[in-house]
């Protein structure tokens, strides 16, 4: 019988038939080990929950996310009032002026006090005008807030005395409140000058220092660095006009309880824009010998 030549028998043919089949590690095996791992992670319960819990914590943190910025949106757009309201009553004469910068910041003016060693520094709200009167110690000597929208409220309450020698508070609320009070009616002085020119216009009711106010003084009233009006007939400034017209004088205080029917009647028609209030011991014209609170020559040179 005929041998391969090595010595082995030969097939039919004298041909060995090679064996089929890829190599391992080919293409066909890299697919198949791909296959058993995606069947296999599709039967892991484990992996699934926290693919899936993964997924969701994502979904979350951009819902959450996406909310956060609407409530940032809705507040400074509708409730951002409220903190502004919260910070100006938060504040008093007496404080020190780093307490004023804290709240309000850096002010925008600062001035000097024509004839006193005293500084006045005004700070641009939103809305509305702060003027605080520093001494060279650091202390807000004055405090006074004017506010321009009419739909900015804020309310603020001094202590006054009563008939009987007793104190109480009284609330004084900005764009709402009148500037005749009764529980106040006789108290203090009434400051008042409509300027027919370039100067300030102001009118206020000012009750001067004394036990019953802890030895402050305060003051509510109109600002002309914002605009004045009436609940029923809107503009009231040419109506106090009218009255200084006919009234001429170079004293701008004028008893409250000697005020006649007609400037009564002014009063009842003033939404006040303007409250103000001095440290202890403090006499209002110390600090604001003209205009009370901020200077309308300084705040028409910014855009509103």
């Amino acid at each position: 019988m005929p041998t391969s030549p090595t010595g082995g028998a030969a097939g039919a043919g004298g041909v060995v038939p090679a064996q089929s089949g890829a190599a391992p590690g080919g293409a066909a095996d890299g697919r198949h080990r791909a296959g058993r791992f995606e069947e296999w992670t599709k039967r892991n319960v484990f992996l699934t929950v926290l693919t899936f819990s993964a997924v969701l914590i994502s979904s979350f943190i951009t819902l959450f996310g996406t909310l956060g910025d609407l409530k940032g949106w809705y507040e400074s757009r509708f409730e951002w009032k409220d903190g502004e309201y919260g910070k100006l009553t938060s504040l008093h004469a007496g404080y020190s002026f780093a307490k004023f910068r804290e709240k309000l910041g850096a002010p925008l003016f600062v001035e000097s006090v024509q004839g006193k060693r005293l500084t006045e520094n005004i700070f641009k709200g939103r809305g509305y005008w702060v003027d605080v009167v520093t001494d060279n110690s650091g202390t807000a000597l004055s405090y006074a807030v004017t506010a321009c929208e009419r739909d900015f409220r804020p309310k603020f309450s001094l202590m006054v005395g009563s008939v009987d020698g007793s104190s109480g508070y009284v609330d004084v609320t900005l764009n709402r409140d009148l500037m005749d009070n009764d529980s106040v009616r006789d108290f203090g002085m009434l400051k008042v000058f409509i300027s027919g020119a370039t100067s300030n216009s102001y009118t206020f009711q000012v009750i001067p220092p004394s036990n019953p106010t802890n030895y402050k003084s305060y003051g509510w009233g109109l600002n002309d660095a914002c605009s004045w009006h009436s609940p029923r007939s809107g503009d009231i400034l040419s109506s106090w006009w009218k009255w200084q017209d006919s009234h001429p004088s170079s004293q701008p205080y004028l008893q409250m309880s000697d005020l006649s029917a007609s400037l009564r009647g002014l009063m009842k028609q003033s939404v006040v824009n303007t409250y103000m209030e001095t440290a202890p011991h403090v006499e209002e014209s110390d600090v604001y010998p003209w205009q009370v609170g901020v200077d309308r020559i300084l705040t028409r040179t910014v855009d509103r």
